[in-house]
C-alpha cells in the first residue's frame, strides 16, 4: 500500500516545530512518502487577521510542489496542517479533486489550530485540534462549528494558537503527547 503525508505548516509554525515534526517522523516510520508544502516567505499577513486572499496566495505558492505529486498512485493520503495551512490544505484538496488528479479518493485531514475560515471546508473525516485561548479562532466560532458539523474536535484548555499553555510546560507536553497519540491512530 502506497501512502502519502503532506504537511501544510503555519506561517510562524514551521514543519520543524514539534507537532508537525512528530507527524512527519511517525509517517516516515510507517513508510509514508512525506512532502512539505512550503510557502514560507512567499505570503504575508497582519497580526490580527489572516485573509482568504492570504490562503489563496499560499495555495498558489505551494501549487508547484503539489503538481509534482501523482495523487492517483497513492492508496492513502493524509494532510496535516497548522493555522493558515489548514485553509491552504483544504483549498489544495478542493483543487486536486476538481482537477481529476485523484478521482474518488478521499483525503483525510488533521487540522491543528484551524482558522475560522477553514471551517467551511469541513467534512466528517476531518480531525480538528484547537486551544481555548487561540487568538485567531474564537470560542464562539468553535462552538457554532462543533454543533453544526459531525467531525472529531479536540479542544485543549488554556492552549494558545501554538497549542501550548504559556508558562506551563507540563500542560504543553501533555497536549503534545495527546496529539502524538492521535497521530499514531491515524498514521497507519
Amino acid at each position: 500500500m502506497k501512502k502519502l503525508l503532506v504537511v501544510f505548516p503555519g506561517l510562524g509554525y514551521s514543519s520543524d516545530r514539534p507537532l508537525l515534526y512528530y507527524a512527519r517522523k511517525i509517517a516516515g516510520i510507517k513508510n509514508y512518502d512525506v512532502i512539505n508544502a512550503d510557502y514560507a516567505g512567499t505570503i504575508k499577513f497582519g497580526k490580527t487577521k489572516i485573509s482568504e486572499e492570504t490562503a489563496q496566495n499560499g495555495y498558489i505558492a505551494c501549487k508547484p510542489i503539489l503538481d509534482k505529486i501523482d495523487f492517483r498512485s497513492y492508496d492513502k493520503i493524509l494532510f496535516v496542517s497548522k493555522s493558515i495551512g489548514t485553509t491552504i490544505g483544504k483549498i489544495s484538496e478542493k483543487e486536486i479533486l476538481s482537477s481529476g488528479k485523484n478521482p474518488g479518493m478521499k483525503i483525510r485531514h488533521c487540522l491543528l489550530s484551524p482558522l475560522e475560515m477553514t471551517f467551511k471546508y469541513a467534512n466528517e473525516n476531518d480531525i480538528y485540534m484547537c486551544g481555548t485561548e487561540d487568538q485567531f479562532t474564537s470560542m464562539a466560532a468553535i462552538k457554532r462549528f462543533t454543533v453544526s458539523n459531525k467531525v472529531k474536535f479536540y479542544l485543549y484548555e488554556r492552549a494558545n494558537h501554538s497549542l501550548e499553555v504559556p508558562d506551563d510546560i507540563d500542560a504543553t507536553l501533555k497536549i503534545e503527547k495527546d496529539i502524538i497519540s492521535i497521530y499514531k491512530k491515524i498514521i497507519i
